[in-house]
């Protein structure tokens, strides 16, 4: 193409070039760059002000730019000549060096470079979801203040979907977690699928920082006292004394550097077996929380209704006893599926229903799937397809109107689910036989004659696919 043709094809043939160079850039890898003082100076203040500043450096032939290596500073110069960036090496350009471009393009106040190289990013990301967690902890560095920024929300937004337990310790500094957290707060994403996940990794982040600041082994003799919780429920994990005595050294440190963290945690969900026996006795969380939690359980004990004999039970989902694959909200009191899970999966509520009386409360359809369904559930691991009690320990109501136990389904006559739709459960404990019938949107159905092996003990039970999200909630009349 003939020079005059294209302003930016032109000035392309300026980047880098010393034939028409009057500075030499030296970088952070200590490569040297060519460029000219007044094309860098009328593109970006921050050069105008390096470079005219009346000092040595206005007559020198050479700028240091310590901060960033040539590979950064080449797409910087690029943007400059030509309000573009190309991969001017013929290298693949990483997410690492997108993300020193965006520190690069932010220190030489460039906003337009900035959104260019968020744009990128976000198509690089969409083909390739599983971003590293260290991404986050390189983009927020070392910072305390203004992260709230489109890059570190872009790369938190990617982390949020990897599961709490499968990001590897470490790969987020504390700047990166702390950020991590609140930017789940305020978008109301659950990092676990249980509390006590989330409150264990907060305590080894402030850990981690009372052993770099004020204790050797904090972090070690911490992490021996809070296991995994697929550790606590298949050992019976009990504290002892010595994991106790262990911390007594940086408690104070450790309890200073943790409060500030338990507001992302909602310790009130936290199994109460785990509140006694291991958090509880650790002292490390100020015990106006942990009462807070108990008595926040104490309520969901049943309350009798003595003039109608009800009894009323303010349930939440069990992130315990729930299908892998199932997101409960922070409150407990709501489940949803991740994109495309296309096979059904449960859950059923942490508190047991096990007094004889009558007791109801409603399922809210949020969003309907092709295969929802509401009811009850006895003891075992319903939750897992594979398992003898998955079908035959579950009384329960379809979105086309049948229900179902033990393999057997007969249409019970009521409408299919829609959003909105609102199910009754209506469950009399008596002492002799258990009856079972349902209401939806205010009709009440018959009783359910076929169902006369309903057990002593029971837990309300949804079961749901994409994009189901039901709530359970006390009844409203």
């Amino acid at each position: 193409m003939a020079r005059g043709s294209s302003l930016s094809k032109d000035l392309q043939l300026l980047v880098n070039n010393d034939k028409y160079s009057d500075i030499i850039i030296i970088c952070a890898d200590s490569e040297k760059l060519h460029g000219c003082r007044s094309i860098l100076a009328a593109r970006s203040e921050v050069f105008e002000r390096l470079l005219f500043n009346g000092m040595k450096e206005t007559y020198d032939s050479e700028i240091n730019i310590p901060k960033f290596n040539s590979q950064v500073m080449k797409i910087l110069l690029e943007f400059l000549y030509t309000e573009n960036y190309t991969n001017v090496d013929n290298r693949d350009l990483s997410s690492e060096i997108l993300i020193e471009a965006y520190a690069a393009a932010d220190f030489f106040q460039l906003p337009v470079l900035q959104i260019r190289l968020i744009d990128t990013l976000e198509e690089i990301l969409s083909n390739n979801p599983n971003v590293s967690p260290e991404l986050l902890t390189k983009a927020v560095g070392d910072a305390t203040s203004n992260l709230d920024q489109p890059l570190t929300n872009l790369l938190a937004k990617c982390v949020s979907k990897i599961p709490l337990e499968k990001i590897p310790y470490g790969s987020l500094s504390s700047s990166a977690f702390k950020f991590l957290l609140n930017y789940c707060t305020n978008n109301k994403i659950s990092l676990a699928k249980n509390q006590y996940t989330i409150f264990r990794c907060v305590v080894l982040h402030a850990a981690n920082e009372v052993t770099q600041k004020v204790s050797e082994d904090a972090f070690t003799k911490t992490e021996a006292c809070l296991p995994p919780l697929d550790e606590i429920l298949e050992n019976e994990y009990v504290i002892t004394r010595k994991n106790i005595d262990d911390l007594e050294s940086f408690r104070t440190e450790l309890t200073e550097k943790l409060t500030p963290m338990l507001d992302y945690v909602n310790i009130k969900l936290i199994s109460g077996d785990i509140l006694t026996e291991i958090i509880e006795p650790l002292n490390i969380v100020p015990f106006g929380r942990i009462l807070e939690a108990y008595r926040f359980k104490v309520k969901q004990e049943p309350t009798v209704k003595l003039e109608v004999e009800e009894k009323e039970i303010d349930f939440t989902w069990d992130m315990n006893i729930c299908g892998p694959n199932l997101d409960i909200s922070d409150d407990g009191y709501t489940v949803e599926t991740p994109d495309n899970l296309k096979f059904n999966e449960r859950v059923r509520a942490s508190q047991p229903i096990i007094d004889t009386g009558l007791y109801e409360w409603d399922i809210i359809i949020e969003n309907p799937s092709s295969s929802d369904w509401v009811g009850i559930c006895g003891e075992g691991d319903v939750t897992n397809f594979k398992c003898a009690d998955y079908n035959s320990k579950v009384w329960i109501l379809g979105t086309t109107g049948m229900i179902s136990n033990n393999g057997k389904s007969i249409n019970y006559g009521s409408p299919q689910f829609e959003q909105g739709t609102k199910i009754r459960v209506h469950l009399d404990m008596g002492e002799s036989e258990r009856k079972v019938q349902f209401s939806v949107n205010g009709v009440k159905y018959p009783i359910v004659s076929d169902w006369n092996n309903i057990p002593t003990k029971v837990y309300p039970l949804v079961s749901l696919r994409y994009p189901g999200n039901l709530r359970i909630q006390k009844k409203s009349d």
